[in-house]
């Protein structure tokens, strides 16, 4: 399974996206999102998004609230995909040009107009609610076929069926995690 994460960077009624138009080989290509990537050895899920938030944006991230997890299976070159899904709010910097994308300010009442991965609508919701999520989402030809809620033992099933003894990868992840309500709020899902 790849490990990715996306963060949705905020400011007074709005989020930073990226319109990933500059990489068209890339399987994100063309669409919007918010910024993230693939985790890189031995990085936390903290770790990863803090680098690719400053890697494709320049700005440095000081606080972040993870909302959720999602699995796509088979969606990574026919590899399974798993996204911590972040928000932050807490930053600072200057934004530099993106070599993925351009990235823009979009007012968030017109967030859902913008042509995204199906799924990616869900994580608004989300954001708004304030509660973990955790969900699988299926996709045939770039369309949703399956929208699954999940349980943290069925993302480790998810996890461990690609990768031996990857569960123990997952509670790895959880105990290096520096946002110390990772690992409660997993816990705390039934």
């Amino acid at each position: 399974m790849i490990l990715t994460t996306v963060c949705y960077m905020k400011r007074e009624q709005q989020t930073l996206m990226l319109h990933r138009i500059k990489q068209k080989d890339v399987i994100t290509g063309g669409k919007w999102s918010g910024v993230g990537g693939k985790f890189e050895e031995g990085e936390s899920a903290e770790d990863c998004v803090k680098r690719e938030i400053f890697e494709e944006t320049g700005l440095v991230a000081h606080s972040l609230k993870l909302h959720g997890f999602v699995s796509f299976p088979g969606l990574y070159y026919g590899q399974d995909e798993g996204m911590f899904v972040y928000t932050c709010d807490d930053f600072s910097g200057v934004i530099h040009e993106c070599d993925e994308g351009v990235l823009k300010w979009i007012d968030d009442d017109k967030i859902l107009t913008l042509p995204m991965w199906q799924g990616d609508y869900h994580f608004f919701d989300w954001i708004k609610d304030g509660r973990f999520h955790s969900a699988k989402i299926v996709y045939e030809n770039d369309q949703v076929i399956e929208y699954q809620p999940l349980s943290k033992e069925t993302i480790e099933k998810i996890i461990s069926k690609k990768q031996p003894n990857s569960s123990n990868k997952l509670h790895s992840l959880i105990q290096k995690e520096k946002n110390p309500t990772l690992s409660h709020i997993l816990k705390q899902m039934s």
